[in-house]
Parts: structure tokens; C-alpha cells; sequence
């Protein structure tokens, strides 16, 4: 865990540095795993905004793919702390057959709670009717079932980020 976040680290740090790069319009986009460490990389460097879907904000079960190493240090991490402090706009996304418990749409709600408790009004949340947590549509909860990223390609989730990043951007 802290040697992937400190990737992620150096490559913000990289890319806020570049010439070409406008330091006032850098967002960070988090999509499961990846969403619980934009709050941790934003209280160290100042960005447009955050944008995040389907993630966390407590350490999950451990899972293939990933060491035990990794969910022993994420175990000391405090996410909703690190959202309370996060001092940008925040894009909470939720897709609707994402139920599994670590993901609820509960998880995030109570993410954009967090931070609209620090800042009234930073966060907000939207919850994307009928996707899956991998951003494919269904018709159905039930055809949904064990079929994550099997349904229709769905730009929903691009556009609204897309929509986000327009309007936080200017």
C-alpha cells in the first residue's frame, strides 16, 4: 500500500511540474481501489478536483491480486480522515448495481457526508442507474449477478466525470 501510493505520489508530483501541464486544472480520478487514495494524495498537493466511483472507505477483505502486505498497511490508514481534510470539489459516483458492502452506495454517501461536514457543499454525490461497479449497464440487479462488466457499454460514467471537470475546471 504505501509503496503504490508513494508511486502515485511522485508520478502528481511529476506531472505538476511538467512545463505543459496547467497546475490549476489537475483532478484526480479514482475508480474502486484507486479512489480511496485520491484523498490521501490531495492533502499533499493542491488540486482542481476529485472525482471518484465505486471505491471505498475502509480497508476490504483481502482479494487475489493484491499481497497481504498491501492490506496490513491500508489496516492503519484512516480514509475518513483523509476525505475530511481534502479542501477541493468532490464527485462521489455511484453505480446502481454496485452492491457489493465495501462499495454500497451507503460507503458513499457517507464519503460525500465527510466532506461536506469539513467544507458544506464540496461534495456531491450521484448515483448512476444501472450500472455495475465496472460501469456497464444492465437491465436488472438480477442480470447483473456475477456478470461485472458484461453488460452494455455505457458512457454514462465518462460523462458525467467529463461534465464535472467542465464545470469545476473553469
Amino acid at each position: 500500500f504505501k509503496e503504490e501510493l508513494a508511486g502515485y505520489q511522485a508520478a502528481l508530483k511529476f506531472l505538476q511540474t511538467h512545463p505543459s501541464v496547467d497546475t490549476r486544472r489537475v483532478f484526480l480520478i479514482g475508480i474502486s481501489l484507486g479512489g480511496l487514495f485520491a484523498p490521501l494524495l490531495a492533502e499533499g498537493t493542491k488540486v482542481a478536483g476529485i472525482s471518484v466511483y465505486g471505491t471505498l472507505v475502509s480497508p476490504p477483505p483481502p482479494y487475489p491480486g493484491r499481497s497481504d502486505r498491501f492490506f496490513q498497511e491500508f489496516s492503519t490508514v484512516d480514509i475518513p480522515a483523509a476525505w475530511s481534510k481534502v479542501a477541493t470539489r468532490v464527485q462521489v459516483l455511484h453505480g446502481e448495481y454496485d452492491v457489493d458492502e465495501v462499495t454500497s452506495r451507503t460507503t458513499h454517501q457517507s464519503i460525500a457526508a465527510i466532506v461536506n461536514k469539513a467544507r458544506s457543499g464540496w461534495a456531491e454525490f450521484k448515483e448512476l442507474l444501472g450500472l455495475d461497479h465496472c460501469w456497464s449497464r444492465h437491465v436488472s440487479l438480477e442480470a447483473c449477478r456475477d456478470k461485472c462488466g458484461q453488460g452494455d457499454v455505457e458512457p454514462l460514467l465518462s460523462d458525467t466525470i467529463l461534465e464535472f471537470l467542465r464545470a469545476v475546471g473553469r
